[in-house]
């Protein structure tokens, strides 16, 4: 609606609220750091995809993975980005992003 400001800091306030709750935590980041990417804001976008990356479990790191490797690809971050795709591909073989990831790395397709 608009207003992402607003959004931002319910989605703060929230985190803080429920900090311990694994599943709800890492969803909440997730918006945040699409709201940031609509706002043009790539080191707050990369700040909340380091807290799913550091949150307790695996929910949406695969998420985080990916999008972290994309933006260092399109920053010209080549390596780092290679890493985060190999990363990806290795924890999390299940995820529907690693066959993108295995793209990236130039492995062919299994099965």
């Amino acid at each position: 609606m608009g207003k992402l400001d607003e959004a931002l800091k319910t989605l703060d306030d929230f985190t803080k609220r429920f900090a311990r709750e694994e599943t709800l935590v890492p969803l909440a980041y997730q918006k945040i750091a699409a709201i940031h990417r609509k706002k043009g804001n790539k080191e707050e976008v990369l700040k909340a995809l380091d807290k799913i990356a550091s949150s307790p479990g695996d929910m949406l790191k695969d998420v985080a993975l990916i999008e972290k490797a994309k933006m260092l690809e399109q920053e010209g971050k080549k390596d780092e980005a290679t890493a985060k795709y190999k990363e990806l591909s290795e924890k999390y073989p299940n995820s529907p992003y690693v066959e993108e990831a295995k793209a990236k790395l130039g492995e062919k397709k299994q099965g």
